[in-house]
């Protein structure tokens, strides 16, 4: 029977598992990752498109890409998507030919305050930036102020770029209008016009100004000043100009600046709206200008400048009815030439489109330009001069050159419509438009009959939906989908408006750019619009954007939207009743009958309400302030009862009626589609869901999360599916050697505030079978070894099956000893032992250390260490030098001060005594601040403890590289660069012979050895070297896979289920890889029956 030799000490390899990310229970782990990015599109099956995503993508963000419609990316090849971390349903794409938001940037509630000539810029990570000439009372000046707003919060927040003092020469300061653009390093370049007086004369020059941002336009510094020569005489009289625009967009290095300004001479032949062309080729810093004298024989307004495939693109008002589009190959190329050779598209023509109906003297008008994230571009203007209306159109072009009308044409092809007879003005004034993060902005100003037309207002076109407006018709072009023709904003109040029937006593005034409208039990307001021509198959589709202040009720029409149409033989209806908590759906002519409902939000919710003949239905969407909306179907019913006759056409109401009870709501938008307008419905079946456009290479869409999406090849195949997690720089994947073969850079937590403690760290492995199944069973040793480490506290657990975790270790990585402070040093002090640890030359470079002083802990780095003993005695004591800056606490006792060695590497073995089976095993990083503000940890490996049953021979070498490389020259001048750290090579052999005859027969029964002394959980065979050895190697497959050598391993005498060891130093562990060939050679014996062998030198190397 074979007995218990064991040696006092073992000797011998943790055998790390097959571990990886999959290895991870992410369901029950809790850890976090930094230096999060966009994951690789992955495809979830064979595809010839590939999709490449970039920016900084949310931690645990979880896309995934659907193709819906076939084709090449930019040729008709489209997507929806998911977002699988919340669950999402599938999100289409609103086209942006409607209002689908209203915002209120900042509000100006008098004319004393104004945000005015807004300028849009969209970033890659989903943010607005609106630039503004700036003024309110508690100004000492006007400013340039720059407000932004992230991708899912409709909170603006404003920042101060310069205050604007008067010019030289008691001038006046001039309207300023601002530009910005994206330079090819990522940095922000703002410029705005300024004026500066001139000595011997009252008139001022024209010049500029530009400001430059680095984070994103959270702040600005002054970038140049004086960009021109000071060509151009500043004023309203003859011969002088009056800045009324700037562009300005960067491409290949150059920078192009658009002024567009009123010349003070008029007369037959002289156009007075003249355009002046700068370049730039330093940045924006000067300009050169490109305008010749003999370029003003034209008018340009409303200049708008974009770029697009490689090339500038503008586009302008050129006569009282012709807008034209340009391709501009370069800022040298002149415009102006280019105009007169007609180099030029014609955007839209027969439509009035500036006020003055003067082509030599335009004014009025509105164009915004945009260049969608798709390379679609969309062109946003107003119909001027119409009687009794206030109409503003859209139009698309696919390749820049060739345009059409949204929907079914210049009649439909409405994004702005609102009736006023009685000629108040309603009306956004100053657009101008920028794509961002799945949708359309166009920030503006307006007209109205308050005072509040200054206000800095944000109009959303299209965007990401769960539910998306119906076609025009059965074509299912994606540029032809419904419009509204009733487009009220709470520019004015309704009943300066007449469209608009208003009914009813109760309040209702403009508060902050929202409507509000207040009642009580004694009176009711609401507001109705009519449509006579709609027809019962046509119906009607009504928008409403609400936030509930107070009250409301589930059986009355105390808060509601309704609509009715009929034939003048039967007439249909239906009332979407508001709540405090929830809306409701009926039928106009049978209120008893609930149709259906659902909870609304807390924010601002947002309803549609459709019907045709006797068909409606309802949906909501319960949170509309981000990028992103999602709606569900409150009811519907096929069957409404009809109220009689006696109504031609339709009518679509919305406000508080008579309740017993006070009822107070904020109106953000409502808006109708009647007649041919509503296409294909909605109110029986829920339209087909509008997808994206795959961009083409070089164009990035936003999707969600930060991530934006490019595509390369194709075409896009039906259905291929892509999905995008999240990746990390310092990601979890990097402590695993399959990964990650290095330990330069590894895993590493987030980051807290300075000198906080940084979460508990939890990871699971739950999936730890291999091809050899799990190495885990039946051992009675295993290990944890954690590399690159700067935390103290560990625990270890281990679960077998449905039960519980037992926890197997918790220990502390460190070596403490009492301190002093010299020079700004550390050294041991009087209270320590008389002997203790002996500490190596600079053994802890590196390594955290940690100084408590009673109550006062701080955390910093040893740059290097001299050698010596932590004790008492006369010995050498090691002396560690810290890094600078640090204030070492010393205002205590010696004794209350204890440092802390936490090394940046340990190895927790573990002493499983019959406890041998499991198949989950749990790490815990106990909190804890850190120097960094963060956890780091670039190796784990977990296995068990293999030990060779018979200890190698005496004259192992240790070997220890510099790292370095030199070159000597022939005069023996030697040059040296370090290339990486020292590096350990350790060679063993058992040149002694090994008898392995006691495990060579058929059946046998050797020696064995254990790990505790008092167990006879075996981990070794005795004499079983050779063997070992050979199979080792295989299993390790040389170095695909590593191992940790330990050379030390005490046996200990106590039992339970938390027996562990935690190895600290240097010289007790290396990380490491079998860089030789396992050589074994037979001395005596018979083959396979009583053979004696050595074992070859075996070299071992360190991992880096």
């Amino acid at each position: 029977m074979g007995s218990n030799n064991s040696p006092d000490v073992l000797r011998g390899f943790l055998l790390p598992h097959d571990i990886d990310q999959t290895s991870i229970d992410t369901a029950n782990s809790s850890f976090s990752q930094s230096g999060n990015r966009a994951g690789d599109p992955v495809p979830q099956q064979v595809s010839k498109l590939i999709v490449r995503a970039a920016g900084q993508q949310t931690a645990d963000s979880d896309l995934q890409i659907k193709t819906e419609r076939a084709g090449h990316a930019g040729k008709g090849g489209q997507f929806v998507w998911v977002d699988n971390a919340a669950s999402s349903p599938e999100f289409g794409r609103l086209l942006p030919s409607n209002i689908s938001n209203y915002d209120i940037a900042d509000y100006a509630p008098s004319s004393t305050t104004f945000y005015k000539y807004p300028s849009m810029l969209g970033l890659d990570d989903g943010t607005l930036l609106i630039s503004v000439y700036a003024e309110e009372p508690t100004f000492v000046t006007p400013r340039i102020s720059v407000y932004s707003r992230t991708e899912d919060d409709d909170v603006y927040t404003s920042v101060t770029v310069a205050n604007l003092l008067d010019p030289f020469g008691g001038l006046s300061l001039p309207e300023t209008y601002t530009s910005m653009c994206k330079l090819p390093d990522d940095s922000i370049l703002l410029i705005h016009n300024t004026k500066y007086g001139t000595a011997g004369t009252t008139d001022g020059r024209v010049n500029f100004k530009a400001y430059r941002s680095t984070d994103n336009g959270s702040t600005w510094s002054l970038y140049s000043e004086r960009l021109i020569d000071d060509l151009i005489t500043e004023g309203t009289g003859a011969g002088q100009y009056k800045v009324e625009g700037v562009q300005i967009a960067a491409l290949h290095g150059q920078v192009l600046l658009l002024v567009e300004t009123k010349y003070g001479t008029s007369g037959t032949g002289v156009f007075q709206n003249r355009l002046w062309q700068f370049a730039s080729v330093d940045g924006g810093q000067t300009f050169t200008r490109v305008t010749s004298a003999y370029d003003f024989d034209a008018g340009f307004h409303r200049v708008r400048l974009r770029t697009r495939q490689d090339q500038y693109y503008i586009c302008y008002i050129a006569e009282t009815a012709v807008i034209h589009s340009m391709k501009v190959p370069h800022a040298f190329f002149s415009i102006a030439l280019a105009r007169n050779a007609d180099i030029f598209s014609i955007l839209s023509t027969g439509i009035t489109v500036e006020s003055n109906l003067d082509n030599e003297d335009m004014t009025g008008g509105e164009l915004a330009l945009v260049v969608d994230e798709d390379d679609i571009v969309f062109a946003y203007f107003r119909n001027c001069n119409l009687s009794g209306e206030e109409k503003y159109l859209s139009r698309v072009s696919k390749d820049g050159t060739n345009w059409e009308y949204m929907a079914s044409g210049v009649g439909n092809a409405i994004w702005y419509k609102i009736i006023d007879s009685s000629g108040t003005i309603q009306r956004p004034t100053e657009i101008q438009a920028a794509a961002v993060a799945g949708r359309i902005a166009i920030g503006h100003n307006f007209a109205s009959a308050l005072t509040n037309d200054n206000t800095l207002s944000v109009i959303w076109m299209g965007g990401y939906s769960s539910l998306t407006l119906p076609y025009i018709d059965d074509s299912r072009d994606r540029y032809k989908k419904i419009t509204f023709n009733t487009t009220y904003l709470p520019y004015n109040e309704p009943n300066t408006i007449s469209e608009f029937t208003v009914s009813g006593t109760g309040s209702d005034t403009i508060s902050l750019g929202r409507l509000f409208v207040s009642t009580t039990s004694v009176n009711n307001r609401y507001y109705t619009a009519s449509y006579s021509t709609t027809t019962l198959d046509e119906g009607l589709i009504v928008r409403c954007r609400f936030d509930v202040s107070f009250g409301g009720s589930a059986t009355s029409n105390a808060r509601y939207v309704s609509v009715e149409i009929g034939n003048g033989s039967v007439r249909y209806g239906a009332v979407a009743r508001i709540s405090a908590s929830q809306v409701y759906l009926v039928d106009l002519h049978n209120l008893g009958v609930s149709l259906g409902s659902a909870n609304i939000g807390s924010g601002i919710n947002e309803i549609i309400l459709a019907i045709s003949n006797n068909d409606t239905k309802l949906y909501l969407c319960t949170e509309t302030q981000g990028h992103t909306k999602t709606f569900v179907e409150v009811g519907t019913s096929n069957t409404l009862v009809s109220g009689g006759g006696g109504l031609t056409g339709g009518s679509a109401s919305f406000g508080h009626d008579t309740f017993a009870g006070t009822v107070r709501t904020y109106f953000y938008e409502f808006m109708v589609s009647s007649d041919e307008r509503t296409g294909l419905q909605m109110s029986e079946e829920v339209p087909e869901l509008a997808s994206m456009n795959y961009p083409p290479a070089g164009k990035y869409v936003y999707i969600a999360d930060g991530v934006r999406i490019t595509t390369l090849n194709g075409p896009a195949i039906l259905n291929d599916e892509y999905r995008i997690q999240t990746r990390y720089d310092y990601s979890i994947d990097n402590v695993f050697y399959a990964n990650h073969p290095s330990l330069k850079d590894g895993w590493r937590t987030t980051s807290v505030s300075s000198g906080s403690s940084i979460p508990q760290q939890q990871i699971i492995f739950n999936d730890l079978s291999d091809s050899l199944g799990s190495p885990f069973t039946g051992n009675g040793l295993m290990a944890v070894h954690l590399q690159g480490i700067n935390f103290r506290q560990i625990q270890v657990f281990s679960k077998e099956g449905a039960g519980s975790f037992i926890q197997r270790a918790n220990v502390s990585n460190g070596i403490s000893f009492y301190y002093n402070e010299r020079a700004n040093t550390i050294i041991p002090n009087s209270n320590n032992p008389a002997t203790d640890t002996y500490i190596r030359f600079n053994e802890f470079a590196g390594a955290t250390l940690r100084l408590t002083d009673d109550d006062t802990t701080i955390f910093t780095r040893i740059v290097s260490n001299t050698e010596g003993t932590l004790s008492s005695s006369t010995t050498k004591k090691p002396v560690f030098y810290i890094e600078q800056g640090v204030t070492i606490p010393t205002a205590n006792a010696e004794e209350d001060r204890v440092a802390t060695i936490i090394p940046t590497s340990c190895t927790i073995v573990m002493y499983m005594d019959g406890n041998l089976s499991y198949d989950e095993i749990q790490l815990r990083f106990l909190s804890t601040p850190t120097p960094e503000d963060y956890m780091q940890c670039s190796h784990i490996s977990i296995g068990p403890v293999i030990i060779p049953g018979q200890q190698y021979a005496r004259g192992r070498t240790i070997s220890t590289d510099s790292g370095t490389i030199s070159e000597e020259l022939l005069n023996g001048t030697r040059f040296s660069k370090n290339i990486r750290p020292s590096r350990k090579t350790i060679r063993l052999s058992w040149a002694d012979p090994v008898d392995i005859t006691s495990i060579s027969a058929d059946a046998v029964d050797p020696d064995y050895w254990t790990a505790l002394t008092s167990s006879t959980d075996a981990v070794a065979t005795s004499k079983d070297v050779p063997l070992f050895m050979l199979g080792l190697l295989t299993r390790l497959q040389g170095t695909i896979r590593p191992l940790v050598y330990l050379p030390k391993i005490n046996r200990l005498s106590s039992t339970g289920s938390v027996q562990s060891d935690i190895l600290v130093r240097q010289e007790e562990q290396v990380l490491a890889v079998i860089t030789s060939d396992v050589t074994i050679e037979s001395v005596l014996g018979d083959e396979l029956d009583n053979e004696i062998f050595r074992v070859s030198t075996i070299t071992i190397e360190e991992v880096l």
